[in-house]
C-alpha cells in the first residue's frame, strides 16, 4: 500500500510539474498574440516602425515590472 502511495504522489508532483509548464507556456503565448495585435493594429494605421518598436519596449517593460510584483 505504501508502494502504491508513493507512485500516486509521485504522479501527482509530476503532473503539478507539467501543468505550471503549460500554463506558463500558454501565458506566453497569450502575451506574444497580444503584441502581434497591437502591432498589426499600428501597422495599419501607418504608425512609423521606430514608434512600434518603442511602445513594444515600453509594453514590455511594464511586464516586467508587473511581474516582478507577483
Amino acid at each position: 500500500m505504501k508502494k502504491q502511495n508513493d507512485r500516486i504522489a509521485t504522479l501527482d508532483t509530476m503532473l503539478n510539474q507539467v501543468m505550471k509548464s503549460h500554463t506558463i507556456q500558454m501565458r506566453g503565448y497569450e502575451d506574444l498574440e497580444d503584441k502581434l495585435e497591437d502591432v498589426t493594429d499600428k501597422l495599419l494605421k501607418r504608425i512609423p516602425h521606430g514608434d512600434i518598436l518603442d511602445f513594444l519596449k515600453m509594453k514590455e517593460n511594464n511586464e516586467y515590472q508587473f511581474r516582478k510584483l507577483w
